[in-house]
């Protein structure tokens, strides 16, 4: 929970100047943006123990949204060979609680520019005790540039134990900067959260 607590306001601090009716960059203040961002990078990095992730929140500065069109989602490992592959047959016997585990961050889309419609997906792992159903999970994922950002999507899910591949299609805003991107993709229980990376290169 504490984990969660920690996430959320982390978020919640680096999307502070979030204008969300619009998928331009807003500002804000400039004496008040720098604390904003350093402070929402260091919760963060807290919430998910990822130190380089402090530095590259701390620099944030714009924030923007944008909606996801279309979204594929496809299981591709049951929740016996998610226990193979993790080495953790005997979690029903020790009655771990819910773990997650992403595998993989991945940009399909080659030759991206600005209004092209990119293809990325997420393949992650869901374990719990042979009991438990269905699990809602969270995902969220931001589009970062330089010193702006965009904000993608944020949905709930409901999963079966097993690994999954979640795929998603979004344009590339036409007034976003060209250069390396990082797509940050986040994925949530509720009680603890997971981080992935990958870049993008806008031409």
């Amino acid at each position: 929970m504490k984990n969660v607590v920690l996430f959320l306001a982390g978020f919640s601090l680096l999307c502070f100047p979030l204008n969300s009716c619009s998928s331009k960059y807003v500002s804000v203040n400039e004496d008040t943006r720098p604390l904003i961002a350093f402070s929402g990078g260091a919760v963060l990095a807290l919430a998910i123990g990822n130190v380089p992730l402090f530095v590259f929140g701390s620099i944030l500065t714009d924030m923007g949204t944008s909606a996801v069109s279309a979204y594929h989602d496809e299981k591709i490992r049951s929740r016996e060979d998610a226990l193979r592959k993790y080495n953790d047959m005997d979690m029903d016997r020790r009655r771990k609680r819910i773990r997650l585990f992403i595998e993989d961050s991945l940009v399909i889309t080659e030759h991206i520019k600005p209004g092209s419609v990119v293809e990325a997906n997420v393949q992650y792992t869901l374990l719990a005790p042979v009991d438990t159903q269905n699990v809602t999970l969270t995902e969220k994922r931001i589009l970062f540039n330089g010193g702006h950002s965009l904000e993608l999507d944020e949905r709930e899910v409901e999963r079966t134990q097993g690994t999954f591949l979640s795929t998603i299609r979004f344009e590339i805003p036409r007034d976003m900067p060209k250069g390396n991107s990082v797509l940050l993709t986040t994925i949530s229980d509720g009680r603890s959260a997971r981080a992935a990376q990958s870049v993008i290169n806008i031409k």
